[in-house]
């Protein structure tokens, strides 16, 4: 006997199989995903702890899709001028490795792409220290190769209409981030010996948080 098929159930359970995000802890080491601005969060990632709901995971897959339409599809014929997609960072400051892929490289600009599902709204808040934090780590990764300054920009996807926008940014210093990772190393350390996190600090993440 034929049933109905439930999509739904279906798709959230594709998204849950290629659920593979977190990388083999080492307390060094910090992708430029992960250095959110909030240690409570940071250190949840990096320790593989909650879970993602249905919804985050939609929206995860959502964003990738349109970075692999841009630096694919749109990339191929439709850009004339060179650029790098996925360029490969890797570097150690202070005691701290960091590691990441840029979305995209220009002759001239560092850009990350974000997917959103409302260009003005996002855009009427001051940019995401998730955000600024990447692309500081990016653009220090370049530089330790050797690779001249560039701007540094978000491009900001619409996932209603495909809809973009070019926001630049103003990077923090990398001392900055150093203090903010070595904070993350810290709270994993009484994480690790007294099962507590760091208290919640009022982001979004934490606003939002699951068990």
């Amino acid at each position: 006997m034929t049933t109905i098929i439930n999509w739904e159930q279906a798709i959230d359970s594709y998204l849950k199989s290629k659920d593979h995000r977190k990388d083999p802890y080492e307390p060094d080491l910090f992708s430029a995903s992960s250095v959110s601005g909030c240690i409570r969060q940071c250190v949840r990632t990096r320790l593989g702890l909650g879970s993602l709901g249905p919804q985050t995971l939609r929206h995860f897959y959502l964003g990738s899709a349109l970075h692999k339409f841009l630096q694919t599809e749109v990339a191929l014929g439709f850009i004339n001028q060179p650029v790098e997609f996925e360029k490969r960072i890797a570097f150690e400051m202070e005691g701290i490795r960091f590691k990441g892929h840029i979305d995209c490289v220009t002759e001239t600009e560092i850009l990350d792409f974000k997917s959103t599902a409302n260009i003005p709204t996002t855009t009427s808040f001051p940019t995401s220290q998730s955000y600024l934090y990447q692309l500081a780590i990016y653009k220090q990764g370049l530089h330790q190769e050797g690779v001249p300054d560039r701007e540094t920009a978000i491009i900001y996807i619409d996932k209603r209409n495909l809809d973009t926008v070019r926001v630049p940014v103003q990077t923090p210093p990398m001392s900055e981030i150093i203090f903010f990772c070595k904070s993350v190393i810290q709270a994993e350390a009484i994480y690790a010996k007294q099962r507590i996190l760091h208290p919640k600090d009022g982001c979004y993440s934490c606003s939002n948080e699951r068990d």
